[in-house]
């Protein structure tokens, strides 16, 4: 059998098919490829400066190994037989809320056309940009 590309050993594995050899995609999907990026992992969340899943690709690429995503935020396929989806009436986003030192804290909100924001119940936050990592490398 000849060799495989990461996606044909993936894909055959997947259905259930012999590829040329087990592949090799360990669960690295958060932790190492944020860490590869040489940023906090909070950066990345944040920002998406990489997206985690162009980081997780990248991971890939580093360690030479099978991997494979879930799911890319943003990037959706449809049938291609289906009519055009109608433009949303909806706004989704995620701002920040407060910064200092210590911490940065986000809400996201919807907005409705025509109508105020109707903010989420929950925030995130995360270490700020001078607060030292809980862990070190």
């Amino acid at each position: 059998m000849a060799a495989m590309t990461s996606r044909e050993r993936m894909l055959r594995a997947l259905r259930n098919e012999q590829p040329d050899r087990i592949p090799a995609a360990p669960d690295i999907s958060n932790m190492i490829p944020c860490r590869l990026t040489g940023r906090p992992f909070w950066h990345v969340y944040l920002y998406h400066d990489p997206p985690l899943w162009q980081a997780y690709m990248d991971a890939v690429a580093y360690f030479g190994m099978d991997g494979w995503l879930h799911s890319v935020d943003g990037f959706y396929l449809s049938d291609p037989a289906a009519p055009p989806a109608e433009p949303s009436d909806e706004k989704r986003e995620t701002v920040i809320v407060a910064r200092s030192e210590e911490r940065i804290v986000t809400r996201s909100y919807t907005q409705r056309r025509g109508q105020g924001k109707e903010w989420a119940p929950n925030v995130t936050v995360y270490p700020g940009p001078t607060r030292p990592p809980i862990c070190q490398q």
